[in-house]
Order: C-alpha cells, then structure tokens, then sequence
C-alpha cells in the first residue's frame, strides 16, 4: 500500500512530490509518486508526518480529570493526587492507562512515556501499564519512577536500594521487547534523596539508557533545594554528578541563566510541557534561551489530568502561545525571540515548523526511538492541509477519512470492556467497602 497525500513531512522538510509506501503497518520507504499503482491511498488535502512522541505523561491520571482544575500544583497534589492515587487498585491503574493510550493514539501521538509511580512496593503495576499499552497498540517509555519522600503516599515510595533492584528487574524483563523500553525515574530533587537520584543515575549508567526527573518545575521546589541542600536544582544534579547526557529534566521552568548553560555544557535533554505548564501556572519555560545552549528539547503532553491534555495537536500549538505567567503578567510568545517558536517555512519549503520538528525528530531522539524516517515514530499520522472543515482530529490514525482505515476501531470498546470490568469486580468485593469504594469509583 502507498500514501499519497498533498504534502509529507520528510527529514529534509515538506514535500508535495512524495508517496509513503507502507509493508506489514511499517514504513517501507518515503519516495517519488511516480504512475499510480494498485492500492494507492489518495488523501487530497492532507499532510501527513510520522506520528509524534508525548515524552511525558502519568496515564494513571487521566481519570482523575475534571477534578480540582481551579487548584495551584500544591493544593490539586495533597487534595486530589494523593487522596485518589491511594484508592486506585490494579485494575484501575490499567483502566486509566487503556484510556489515555488510546486517546493519544487516536490523536496521533504513537509513541508515549508514561512516568509511572504507583509502585506498592513491586513492578506487578507497570507490568499493568505495559500490557495496556500493548493492548491499544501505542509504543511505550515506561519511565520507572523511583521515589523515597516521607511526605509521599505510601504506595510510591521505596528504599534505594529496592527501587533499583526492581527498576533493573523491570528494564531486563523488556529488555527485546518491540515495543516496550523501561528507563528509570527518581522523582524529583524534593521527592528523591540524593540516595536515590544517584541510584537511578547509576541504573541508567549501568543499563545505557537515559533517565527521566522532575525540576524545577515550581518556584516552591527552587526554594526548597537551596534550602535542604544549598544549591537551585539544576546546580543540585550537577554537584551529585548525574546532570549530563542521560538527563531529561521534565518541565525546566524556573532556571536562571547558569543553569540554562549549564544545562546546555553537560548535554542534557528537557521534556517542554506548555500545556501543564499553563494550566498549572509554572511559569515559562525559557526555551529559545535553553535551545541557544544546546540542550536537547521534546515535546510533552502532561497527561491526563488536565481535560483534553492528549489532544498532541492542541500541544504543538501551545509551543507557540503565550504562556500563563503566575505574577499575571503577560509574556512574549515561547519563541519571540529565538528560532523555536519562529515559522521556518510553510509547508512546500525547505523546513518543517519547529513546534512538529519538536513533536517528532527531537522528542523521538530524546526517547531513544530512533528507527524513524524524520525522527518520530515509524507509524503515521496525517494533518489536513489547511482548507476549510479540515481538522486534525478528521484526519489522525484511522478517523472519519483518516488514512488508517479503522485502525483503531474497537479501542472505544476495549476501554468500556475494562471499565465494567473494574465494577464488576468492585461489586464481588462488596463485604470490603474500602474496597468496593476504590474499584467502583472509577467506572463512574
């Protein structure tokens, strides 16, 4: 079968004058249309580009939307996250990850990290988020969170010494899996010790592979490490000696121009969440400063909690927005004055935008997927070009004149499949109220 739309985002940037051949659902090779051949897809007025790479997320959380949108980080975290993570059981955990999946593949992201915390002392949880994720079809980066803060919920925390042990056992169990990368997480510089950052370093160092850590997120968290540890946290990384090429900071929003080069001299990379980062109001994110010094930059849709968070188009378009700033003031677009935020060409011409080069090449990179024709993922998703009626959400994975033909076709039944297995199984508990309460809650 081939592809053959108006345009294609290549690695060389838009093209009219290509066709996708597609063998066994992968890409075969990007190429010259040529005479039209048996089995030839025409999509008149769409763009079609690799599927994108959400690299960041917590799937759990997407049931936990609608709930305290009116709230700052601190007060939705002690009176949202924590009280509702504690009452999610397994089949919850897996009935939250089913949702978000197939709501990011159904909106075109194919590749997604799932930086997962609720542990209870074991793997047999992500294990449930790995065998979601296979179940909708969406490639996973289980970020595999380790984290020791006492004022955390029981449930997420873990010696250093134990989260290791189990983010290795985790990382060999799906070490040639197709599909399934484990990296691991140590949470945050407040909700991992020094301990157990360096644990997590040490298993990335000592599997090759990169990983994942909250920073700087809020202004209270720059406050709170120089206080415990007498340095802002990217200065804090660097002196435990894990700030280097394996990091991908999350979030980066409160650094000063130090930490900014400093990140940029040691290689690390950054998941740039604008959507959270706004619905939150963080901050902004200095991204032409961070992308001037070097540092390696994805895309990220922080998941779920957020209502529509999935929606990876909407996130390519916040790359360009103004930002919510938490004094209220307004600011410069993300990218007034760099290269990021800049319209290199429209399409026809020799680049890509950069908000999509972002969602694919650089997120992908960042993730280590790298067998991908531009950098995203292997596996496609098509944009309609702009002309009246045309939406995204038409066009991506297999919707109505989507170029997947049904392709994801039974994911709305999957999830009502595991929603009323999770209250059914709810309701055999029924002696055991707490429970009952816990499975049911969120089959609601």
């Amino acid at each position: 079968m081939r592809l053959r739309p108006d345009l294609v985002l290549t690695p060389e940037g838009w093209r009219a004058d290509r066709a996708v051949a597609i063998t066994d659902g992968r890409i075969a090779a990007i190429e010259a249309p040529g005479a039209p051949q048996r089995g030839d897809v025409a999509l008149p007025g769409r763009a079609l580009l690799p599927g994108t790479v959400n690299s960041h997320c917590h799937t759990f959380q997407s049931l936990l939307r609608g709930l305290g949108d009116d709230l700052d980080f601190m007060g939705w975290r002690d009176r949202v996250l924590y009280p509702f993570s504690e009452r999610l059981d397994r089949a919850g955990i897996a009935l939250g990850a089913t949702f978000a999946f197939a709501e990011m593949l159904k909106q075109g992201a194919t590749t997604c990290v799932d930086f997962f915390y609720l542990q209870d002392s074991g793997n047999e949880n992500a294990e449930a988020v790995i065998e979601a994720a296979r179940a909708v079809g969406i490639r996973l980066v289980l970020a595999r969170a380790m984290y020791d803060w006492e004022g955390a919920p029981k449930r997420y925390r873990e010696t250093p010494a134990e989260a290791a042990r189990r983010v290795r056992e985790l990382i060999a169990a799906h070490r040639h899996d197709e599909t399934v990368v484990v990296q691991p997480a140590p949470h945050s510089p407040h909700g991992a010790s020094s301990a157990m950052i360096r644990a997590g370093w040490e298993a990335a160092e000592s599997e090759d592979t990169v990983f994942h850590i909250h920073v700087a997120e809020g202004r209270y968290e720059g406050e709170r490490t120089l206080r415990e540890h007498g340095a802002t946290p990217i200065r804090y990384l660097d002196r435990l000696g894990v700030l280097g090429p394996r990091l991908i900071g999350v979030h980066g929003v409160w650094l000063d121009e130090e930490e900014v080069a400093l990140m940029g001299a040691r290689g690390a990379g950054l998941a740039y969440c604008p959507g959270s980062n706004m619905f939150l109001g963080d901050g902004i994110t200095r991204l032409p400063e961070l992308l001037g010094a070097g540092v390696r930059v994805g895309l990220h849709v922080r998941a779920a909690a957020a209502s529509a968070a999935a929606r990876r188009h909407r996130a390519v378009g916040r790359h360009r927005l103004r930002p919510r700033h938490p004094l209220g003031r307004r600011a410069a677009p993300a990218g007034g004055g760099g290269d990021c935020g800049r319209a290199a060409r429209r399409p026809g011409g020799d680049r890509a935008e950069p908000p999509l080069v972002a969602a694919t090449q650089r997120s992908a990179q960042e993730r280590g997927v790298r067998d991908v024709p531009g950098g995203g993922d292997r596996r496609l998703g098509a944009w309609p070009s702009r002309r009246r009626g045309a939406s995204p959400a038409d066009a991506v994975g297999g919707g109505p004149g989507g170029p997947g033909g049904g392709a994801h076709e039974g994911l709305d039944d999957l999830i009502a499949g595991r929603a009323r297995g999770v209250g059914r199984r709810g309701r055999a508990g029924a002696d055991d109220r707490r429970s009952r309460h816990r499975a049911t809650v969120w089959s609601r």
